[in-house]
């Protein structure tokens, strides 16, 4: 709900809109179309898990705040895809493509300490604002929350100074509170 979020502006009609053009890019494996990567040669759809977990929050917020039955559909499968992509080892890689069967690490095997927060607090959000099949959401909060408390870990056995953000996190602030969010 609206009062969990500061809004400067809060016009459900531009959030109708948004939320068109949010759905007029998810298929029906549940992603949105919200990148194209103009600098990889290809004009392959990328699908970031930062831009996902965005639109995941935004979907989730559109399905408790106006009632959305579509947003609350589109969240369910956004959310299930984010579910199905996590690694073994509880984060998830920077992007993924979708060949129409199955998908696959498109971005070089990188996995950004960063981005496993933002799907950590998008799948929150959803638990929280929409709460539909949350078992599997929760179980991936819980994954992806250890495996940056270990990667954190690791980074000060290394002997690394940190002021507890996982390496990769860099100056990346939205890395830190994740683990909060079980």
């Amino acid at each position: 709900p609206t009062d969990h979020f500061e809004c400067a502006f809060w016009d459900p009609h531009l959030m109708e809109r948004v939320e068109d053009a949010l759905l007029s890019l998810q298929h029906d494996h549940g992603t949105l179309d919200v990148w194209i990567d103009p600098y990889d040669g290809t004009a392959e759809a990328k699908l970031y898990v930062y831009s996902q977990s965005v639109a995941l929050w935004f979907m989730s917020l559109m399905a408790a705040e106006f009632g959305h039955g579509r947003a609350e559909e589109a969240a369910q499968a956004l959310a299930g895809a984010l579910v199905e992509v996590q690694t073994d080892d509880g984060c998830w890689f920077d992007a993924y493509c979708h060949d129409g069967t199955a998908f696959a690490d498109c971005g070089g095997g990188g996995k950004y300490d960063g981005n496993t927060a933002w799907v950590i607090l998008g799948l929150q959000a959803y638990v929280d604002l929409v709460g539909l099949d949350v078992d599997a959401p929760m179980g991936a909060i819980d994954a992806g929350a250890q495996c940056l408390l270990g990667r954190r870990e690791a980074f000060i056995d290394a002997g690394y100074p940190t002021a507890g953000i996982p390496e990769g996190g860099g100056a990346n602030t939205s890395t830190a509170p994740a683990p909060l969010a079980t």
